[in-house]
């Protein structure tokens, strides 16, 4: 113990002795860290994040929301199929986005206005292609033939009957977690019912923009895109969340994402997200990785 403390007397009198020498060796050893700080977090940002079909489609292949879109996307295999339902007027759920069937279908109503059987008879058009409306039970049973999981957004409005989201709980909770599906919303009154009759079910709360960092139950946050940052996605880790960025198209935008480490892109071209990750993960150097950091996230 005596000539340990004797060597660290000599070692300090050097260092009092030679500042510079002390300066020099400090800031290398930060310079050091530093270095293997950033190595180790670029490499880590490799990893790709999950792939998400924005309502169901991939490249325009089909009508959003639809079966035969759900068939053809299914088979690029995306890790979860994002999808929309919304409650009909005989308190069934069907699948569909907008809150008028105008845009798709010709025909200006809602869809609470409508029964199940009237919606499912309806043609939906877009980019080309056609197909019929589907009821959300049609498109579990097709989405659990590919054994494909879904990210379910349960849209709500004014229309919704009064018990909407206990009747959809009851109903769909046991199917959602034996399939490993997801559910998101808009409506925080979604994912305190989430909460409430199905706790175990992962829901997202999405948010247009990005102002504080919410306290809530929800799982995680889906974000969009122009608004998210470095600093949430931080907040989202050190409380256990995760974070989904919608909707991601661009290599620049798949890329930037990779380097927010969020845990999911929700995107139109699934095929073209996996070829830009498939590339981006093949080019793991150091100076690559850098290089892509310092363009992508200037901040």
């Amino acid at each position: 113990t005596i000539r340990i403390f004797q060597n660290f007397q000599k070692i300090r009198m050097v260092f009092f002795k030679d500042r510079d020498l002390c300066h020099s060796l400090l800031f290398a050893l930060f310079t050091l860290g530093t270095l293997l700080g950033n190595g180790a977090y670029l490499v880590h940002l490799g990893q790709t994040p999950l792939i998400i079909s924005h309502r169901g489609v991939d490249a325009k292949n089909g009508v959003q929301n639809t079966i035969p879109a759900l068939r053809k996307t299914a088979q690029a295999k995306p890790n979860y199929i994002e999808i929309d339902i919304q409650e009909t007027k005989d308190h069934k759920f069907v699948v569909m986005h907008d809150e008028n069937l105008k845009q798709l279908a010709d025909l200006d109503t809602s869809p609470q206005e409508l029964t199940l059987a009237q919606l499912t008879a309806l043609t939906v058009h877009e980019n080309g292609h056609q197909a019929k409306i589907p009821s959300f039970d049609e498109y579990l049973s097709v989405a659990k033939q590919y054994e494909q999981k879904l990210l379910v957004e349960i849209k709500t409005t004014k229309r919704d009957s009064k018990n909407m989201l206990k009747n959809f709980f009851d109903t769909y909770k046991t199917t959602l977690k034996q399939n490993d599906h997801e559910l998101q919303s808009l409506d925080y009154k979604v994912i305190t019912s989430a909460k409430k009759y199905a706790p175990t079910l992962n829901a997202y709360y999405i948010l247009p923009y990005n102002f504080i960092f919410p306290q809530t139950p929800a799982n995680g946050y889906t974000m969009e895109k122009t608004t998210l940052n470095d600093s949430f996605v931080t907040q989202a880790k050190l409380s256990f969340k995760k974070v989904y960025s919608w909707t991601v198209n661009s290599e620049e935008d798949l890329k930037k994402a990779a380097f927010l480490d969020v845990d999911g892109i929700i995107t139109d071209n699934v095929t073209e997200a996996r070829w830009v990750y498939h590339n981006f993960n093949a080019n793991t150097s150091y100076a690559n990785r850098l290089l892509d950091a310092v363009i992508l996230l200037p901040e």
